[in-house]
């Protein structure tokens, strides 16, 4: 297993470590389009049909992009979520590192946009036209309902994160054709298309308001009990993401977050697995609310019994 998702799937009476809303939508419950969904997601992001390749998720279309660009080096901002450089690494492709803005020329660049674990949006046009750029945008529609493509870029999103459907999701490229027509081959070869859970598109787009509304009302509450319990750390918060982070100089995140969870069996997640230390991540994205209170109450005690 990912080190990451093995820390995340511990059993804990309070999981603050997950990153995305939680699922609370069946389809019953809402509106169906018709259309096939390639035709939906080319409509939505202004491109041709020829430019969408379906996939089972977001990490699948992060995979098979490296595969079919076979780069030998990628730039990866640092903090980000650390799925990109061990693909890469389990690939054989070299990983370097860089700032939060990934300043080079002529590389192949590939980050999470917005920022996992920090949540800050980046306009990308000018490193998309100095580079080709892989971009996980799965955090998107918390900040911005307006999409973003380029020629030289390979955008990867999914219905998970945001959407809210129950147990399912089902993920997209979008990309220039001649970055598309090389990834639908790679993805032919390795593994079958999404047919089931396709229709989740065909959900996802024909009720966006409402589910925007929905998802962000529930960030909305977790937010303000955050900032309202909160006493001994710096939050780092954009708005509006369903994570937000706790921040102490010189804090070992590790140490930290292995002690609460051994004693208070609360699971906030260490900065360390994002290759950064000096604080926490924790999920905004509960439907119980009463979840995180007790979280922050007990990460309270838990500070006054030990200090930092």
């Amino acid at each position: 297993m990912v080190e990451l998702f093995d820390w995340e799937e511990q059993e804990a009476e309070i999981n603050l470590s997950w990153s995305s809303v939680e699922g609370y939508l069946n389809l019953d419950m809402l509106e169906y389009d018709e259309r096939d969904p390639i035709d939906i997601l080319a409509e939505w992001y202004g491109v041709d049909p020829e430019n969408v390749v379906l996939v089972h998720g977001a990490q699948e279309g992060t995979f098979l992009s490296l595969l079919a660009l076979k780069p030998e080096v990628i730039h990866v901002p640092r903090p980000n979520y650390p799925l990109i450089w061990e693909q890469a690494m389990e690939l054989g492709i070299r990983v370097e590192y860089t700032g939060l803005y990934p300043d080079v020329e002529d590389s192949v660049v590939v980050l999470a946009n917005p920022n996992n674990p920090t949540g800050k949006y980046l306009e990308l046009d000018e490193v998309a036209e100095k580079n080709i750029v892989v971009v996980d945008e799965i955090f998107r529609p918390y900040v911005t309902d307006e999409p973003w493509v380029h020629e030289n870029a390979v955008v990867i999103c999914s219905t998970s994160k945001f959407f809210g459907f129950k147990d399912r999701k089902v993920g997209w490229i979008i990309a220039g054709r001649r970055f598309a027509k090389r990834i639908k081959h790679i993805r032919d070869l390795v593994t079958p298309t999404p047919i089931s859970d396709a229709i989740l598109v065909k959900y996802a787009y024909r009720n966006y308001d409402y589910i925007r509304r929905r998802t962000l009302e529930i960030v909305g509450r977790n937010r303000e009990i955050l900032y309202r319990l909160n006493k001994y750390f710096e939050i780092g918060y954009s708005p509006h993401m369903p994570i937000a982070l706790l921040l102490k100089d010189g804090l070992d995140s590790m140490g930290f977050a292995e002690k609460l969870y051994r004693e208070k069996d609360v699971l906030l997640n260490p900065l360390r697995y994002w290759g950064v230390d000096g604080g926490l991540r924790i999920s905004l994205g509960k439907l119980d609310t009463g979840l995180l209170e007790e979280g922050m109450r007990r990460i309270n005690e838990f500070i006054e019994e030990h200090g930092f």
